[in-house]
């Protein structure tokens, strides 16, 4: 059986949540964790910029073009290549659970922990500009309970409970 795991991190919304538990307010809460799901996935749904390794060139240059898989050149100049891509930009998922109080991003190609996983990425991955999801969740944390929270402002204010 293939080893399909992918990195597990999490953003603290524990004081968040039980404010909005206290209040009534976890259906808003529910909407902002998976708009914070949204967000995370958006960033990481983004490929970096092409490198060298997306550039065909002579024989014997190997290349990678994405969202097909990896080509090759021949001694005569012809050009081989291998469909084998699982898009990877397109595998990326959001599920709430936990009653909608949680969501997990991950991304089913069999080979995004090697892209996105801080302990399994090759070194070269992340000098041509590929994001971990862990350092992802460390960067938008904030960002994320800012969307929690607004969430829970807005329904607040629907409610008529603040000025």
């Amino acid at each position: 059986m293939t080893d399909t795991s992918f990195a597990s991190v999490s953003i603290n919304l524990q004081d968040i949540e039980r404010i909005a538990r206290k209040l009534d307010l976890l259906p808003a809460f529910s909407a902002g964790v998976q708009a914070g799901g949204v967000h995370i996935k958006s960033i990481l749904d983004v490929y970096p910029a092409s490198t060298e390794a997306n550039t065909p060139g002579p024989y014997p240059k190997r290349w990678y073009k994405r969202r097909y898989g990896p080509f090759w050149t021949l001694k005569d100049g012809g050009v081989h290549s291998k469909n084998t891509s699982e898009i990877l930009s397109d595998r990326w998922t959001i599920v709430a659970y936990n009653d909608g109080l949680s969501c997990k991003v991950g991304n089913n190609a069999t080979y995004a922990r090697f892209v996105h996983d801080k302990d399994r990425q090759p070194p070269i991955f992340g000098q041509r500009g590929w994001l971990t999801i862990q350092a992802v969740a460390r960067d938008e944390a904030d960002n994320v309970r800012d969307l929690v929270s607004g969430s829970i402002r807005a329904e607040i204010k629907r409610r008529g409970l603040a000025p």
